[in-house]
C-alpha cells in the first residue's frame, strides 16, 4: 500500500500582543503606528488629538526601523510650532535619524538618514516623531545612560514643546493653568528624568 502523505505543517503562531496602551482613531490605527502611550487605558491624554486609548497592541510599531530606501523619507506632519524657552521660534520636523531605537534617534538627535547604510554600526535609520533636532537654535540635552520616563503627560504649548523641554507632568489642563497658553499633552516616550551632562538631572520630568 502507498505511504500516507505527511501531515501539513502547523500554521504560524499569531503575532504576539502585549498589554500595551496607545492612542489612535481605531484599534487598527493604534496597532499599526507608534502613537502616544495612554497607561491603564486612560483616554484623557488622547483627547487633544481626537483619538481614544486602545489596548492589546503589537509592540512592533515602536521598534521596527525604516527599511532601506533610495528615496528620502517624507517628513512627519507636525503641529504649530511654539516659541522656545529663550523666545526663539523653534521649527519642529520629523524625518529619519540614526539611533539604536526611535526614541534614541530622536532624543539623541542622531544624524539624518534615508537608509541604515548611512548609520554607524549598531544603529539603524528610524522615522522619528516630530522634534526640534533640525533647528540650529535648539540645543538637545546630553543624556547620560538614559532611561525611558514613566510620565506620559506634561504641560506645554504643544506635544513637542512639552516633551522636548521636559516640562512639568500633569493629569489635566487644570494642572497647567499657571503656565500661560499651555495645556496637558500626552507625550511620546522620552528620557526626561534621566541624568544629563554636568551631573544634573531633569527632575521636572521624573
Amino acid at each position: 500500500a502507498a505511504a500516507s502523505p505527511p501531515p501539513p505543517p502547523p500554521p504560524p503562531p499569531p503575532p504576539q500582543q502585549t498589554e500595551t496602551f496607545r492612542c489612535g482613531t481605531s484599534w487598527l490605527d493604534a496597532n499599526t503606528k507608534c502613537g502616544v502611550a495612554c497607561p491603564s487605558g486612560n483616554s484623557t491624554v488622547c483627547q487633544p488629538y481626537g483619538e481614544y486609548c486602545y489596548v492589546n497592541l503589537s509592540g512592533e510599531a515602536c521598534t521596527t526601523p525604516t527599511p532601506p530606501s533610495s528615496t528620502p523619507v517624507p517628513p512627519t506632519p507636525v503641529p504649530p510650532t511654539p516659541p522656545g524657552p529663550s523666545g526663539v521660534e523653534l521649527i519642529a520636523s520629523g524625518g529619519a535619524r540614526c539611533g539604536a531605537s526611535e526614541i534614541d534617534a530622536r532624543e539623541m538627535c542622531g544624524i539624518s538618514c534615508t537608509d541604515a547604510g548611512q548609520c554607524p554600526s549598531g544603529t539603524a535609520c528610524y522615522a522619528t516623531h516630530p522634534n526640534y533636532c533640525g533647528d540650529s537654535n535648539f540645543t538637545p540635552f546630553q543624556w547620560i545612560d538614559p532611561v525611558v520616563s514613566t510620565s506620559w503627560a506634561r504641560c506645554g504649548k504643544s506635544e513637542v514643546d512639552a516633551r522636548s523641554f521636559c516640562k512639568p507632568v500633569c493629569n489635566s489642563d487644570a494642572d497647567c493653568s499657571v503656565f500661560s497658553g499651555e495645556r496637558c499633552y500626552g507625550v511620546h516616550q522620552n528620557y526626561c528624568g534621566s541624568q544629563v551632562a554636568g551631573g544634573t538631572r531633569m527632575l521636572r520630568g521624573v
